[in-house]
């Protein structure tokens, strides 16, 4: 059904037809299931890792706030969950680079 207009380039690819599982809709799937070069579907992650991931860059944050001076993002060693997502493991030691820094000309006045 969601893969009728794909030709035509109308279409909106299926998010879950190329993953392990598979789409649950199978042919009745109101998407397309063909390949798109042109798609990237990023799946958001459930409410469980997202609140992980807030928590240890809240606790990372701490951290740096008590002993600005020593802390060295380089040396970090994240937990999995973060280690494995590019985009994560980026956004959080972007931020920790930036804090870091800012703690820093904070405390040398």
């Amino acid at each position: 059904i969601g893969s009728a207009s794909h030709g035509m380039k109308r279409c909106k690819p299926c998010a879950f037809f190329h993953t392990e599982v598979g789409c649950k809709d199978g042919v009745d799937c109101r998407f397309c299931h063909f390949q798109h070069a042109y798609a990237k579907i990023r799946v958001r992650p459930c409410k469980g890792k997202r609140d992980r991931f807030k928590k240890l860059t809240n606790l990372l944050v701490d951290k740096v706030d008590s002993n600005p001076g020593t802390f060295e993002v380089e040396k970090l060693v994240l937990p999995s969950f973060v280690e494995g997502n590019m985009v994560w493991r980026d956004r959080l030691l972007t931020k920790l680079a930036r804090h870091a820094s800012h703690a820093q000309k904070v405390v040398s006045g």
